[in-house]
């Protein structure tokens, strides 16, 4: 039978640009992880990774919603649409890049 190899964590101290370091501290507010898990995250993923608040979260589970009603129902009233129109607007202003990401949530 063959031994595991135990993981084993090392403590790395590096100097970050002050920017970075806030934008660290941001992400970690926004989902409610630590720091060192944030930054665990991007330098484990091979793609770019997008991590979104928990009230971002919420607002493309409301779209999504609203979508499956308009599926089900097979059209759309005036205020359905202009719901979709509001979130389509904020969507766009959010994404700010077309390259393709990891999306993490906790």
């Amino acid at each position: 039978m063959k031994k595991r190899k135990k993981l084993s964590t090392i403590r790395v101290s590096v100097t970050l640009p002050e920017l970075m370091v806030e934008d660290f501290k941001t992400k970690a507010d926004l989902t409610g992880l630590s720091v060192s898990r944030i930054v665990h995250l991007q330098l484990k993923a091979r793609k770019p990774i997008m991590i979104v608040s928990r009230e971002f979260l919420n607002e493309v589970r409301e779209l999504r919603q609203v979508l499956d009603k308009i599926v089900a129902e097979g059209t759309i009233e005036a205020e359905t649409l202009s719901i979709l129109r509001q979130r389509v607007q904020f969507y766009q202003a959010f994404i700010t890049s077309d390259q393709e990401v990891d999306v993490y949530v906790p």
